[in-house]
């Protein structure tokens, strides 16, 4: 009965319901402009010119860790997973939408891979081209654009720089897919992985250009020339001359009275800092990226269980960052059932480590068999057992 009482009470109360502190409630200059700035502190400096990061990717170590990073979701096996509420009919269509991108040169690892571009960059939209095909609207290609084109209004709602499209009107509501990493009331652009890295890039070439102003100065032996006091200064400069041509050319005539020494640089433990340098820079990249130092380089201390955690470590990122893919493939699967369908009763996309599909199956097979029989072409194509190994019970 109190609790009856309690929701006539405050049925109305809308300070209770509603949002109160909103983006475009409280005073900001970029009110005035109805668009929320990106934060990023790196990107204002480059008038949001979201090319630093790309550039940024030239960098061989920081390429090798959104590799690995990424790798960990590639790799997995994808399914097509039916839901309670999946008719048939909708889950074919949804098989025929994957071939038809395969067929349109989208293959399905490379949108996976497109679709963790949020971690590094913070958001990334996809734009979905539709054709007919066979009497149904199936997607043709899936394209990632540039996140320059994009900005976030004071509602938190994309935006297209283009003032003379509105892509939040409903003719453009099965056109884009945004995803986002960590997006939050006051940065709807996500964090940027590669925000924590530039400062690392940045003295790290640095760092290469002293190093290689180094070996150049001392990796190379010193040419030490002795002459007798009574020698004048014109003679030292063209004997210093004509040890600069030999650099280039190993050849020199010296008078008799002169003797020419080669000096080896020994002691190179000056250079070494720069090399400690460089290796700080990319523990730190490693940090950023992959949250571990472990697995891109080498390390003189650690062992086995180490190297172990780091890649532990990884398989972590991996469950998570797999959502992405996810998400996309699920948002494009419903985008299909309603515009072909009128509903959102789509089957799942779901991504799988290849020991934890393979476990799944078994699990499904097993119970399967009771009611019906598999041939040895089936487990040869779900389990990559060789057909001359087994014999179907």
């Amino acid at each position: 009965m109190f609790n009856l009482f309690n929701f006539i009470k405050h049925k109305n109360n809308k300070i209770l319901t509603e949002q109160i502190v909103k983006p475009h409630n409280y005073l900001t200059t970029f009110n005035w402009i109805n668009y929320l700035p990106n934060p990023d502190t790196i990107l204002q400096k480059y008038n949001n010119n979201f090319s630093v990061y790309y550039d940024m990717l030239n960098d061989d170590h920081l390429h090798a860790c959104v590799t690995r990073r990424k790798m960990g979701v590639k790799c997995m096996e994808y399914r097509i997973v039916k839901t309670n509420e999946t008719t048939d009919n909708v889950y074919k269509l949804i098989n025929k939408a994957i071939t038809n991108l395969n067929n349109n040169n989208c293959r399905i690892k490379d949108i996976i891979s497109a679709s963790l571009n949020p971690i590094f960059f913070g958001f990334s939209v996809f734009e979905v081209i539709w054709e007919y095909v066979d009497g149904f609207i199936l997607p043709k290609q899936i394209i990632e654009k540039p996140q320059d084109n994009f900005l976030f209004d004071i509602n938190n709602n994309l935006i297209y720089n283009n003032n003379s499209i509105n892509i939040s009107a409903n003719n453009y509501k099965y056109k884009f897919i945004l995803l986002q990493n960590e997006a939050t009331f006051n940065n709807p652009y996500g964090v940027k992985a590669l925000s924590k890295c530039f400062w690392n890039i940045t003295l790290k070439k640095g760092g290469l250009k002293f190093w290689s102003v180094f070996v150049e100065k001392y990796g190379m032996p010193f040419i030490l020339a002795k002459q007798p006091r009574s020698v004048s200064d014109i003679d030292s400069i063209n004997l210093l001359n004509k040890l600069d041509d030999m650099v280039q050319d190993a050849i020199a005539v010296i008078p008799d009275d002169s003797s020419v020494e080669f000096k080896d640089a020994k002691n190179g433990y000056s250079g070494d800092i720069y090399e400690k340098f460089i290796n700080a820079q990319n523990n730190a990249i490693s940090k950023a990226i992959l949250t571990n130092v472990f697995s891109t380089e080498y390390q003189s201390k650690g062992g086995y269980s180490t190297a172990r955690a780091g890649f532990e470590s990884e398989r972590m990122l991996a469950q998570e960052d797999k959502d992405y893919p996810e998400q996309l493939f699920n948002t494009l699967f419903k985008f299909i059932t309603l515009l072909n369908f009128g509903t959102s009763n789509a089957p799942v996309f779901k991504l799988f480590e290849e020991d934890e599909a393979k476990k799944e199956f078994a699990e499904r097979d097993n119970y399967l068999s009771k009611h019906i029989k598999f041939n040895k072409q089936y487990f040869h194509r779900v389990y990559n057992i060789p057909l001359n190994e087994f014999d179907v019970l």
